[in-house]
């Protein structure tokens, strides 16, 4: 053990230059392993950037069926407002109607046959006037 020791403090350059080249090895050997792990990163940021892009165009095209879905209910409550629209003034054009049919049927409820003419006769008499004014 004495003599390892001599050696080495006989040689100090020696065993600077040994202990410097352990050291370069290490470290060569730690950056080998540090690019395995930057280059292993790399492919990952990699794979994720590509899935970032197949997100992003895919936010786009749900986006765009969103905007063509919008348009088209935008466009069905703007038909269904005008059909509501026209069908409101139908039904008041029908209401108008039934009151005059009604007032109509109220007049026919009154009429009574002429006295000593057959009831038969009078009602087709009626139903015949009722024609006649239709026309």
């Amino acid at each position: 053990m004495g003599a390892v020791i001599a050696f080495l403090l006989n040689n100090k350059t020696l065993v600077i230059v040994a202990i410097l080249v352990a050291i370069m090895a290490g470290e060569g050997i730690y950056i080998k392993i540090q690019k395995g792990h930057i280059a292993n990163l790399e492919g990952q940021a990699q794979v994720l950037k590509d899935e970032l892009a197949i997100s992003q165009a895919s936010v786009k095209t749900l986006r765009a069926s969103i905007d063509t879905q919008n348009a088209a209910i935008d466009k069905m409550k703007s038909d269904a407002d005008a059909r509501e629209v026209a069908n409101r003034k139908e039904v008041e054009k029908a209401k108008a109607a039934a009151v005059v049919y009604k007032r109509r049927a109220d007049e026919l409820m009154k009429v009574r046959p002429d006295p000593g003419v057959p009831v038969c006769e009078s009602a087709n008499k009626l139903i015949n006037q009722e024609i006649q004014s239709a026309k």
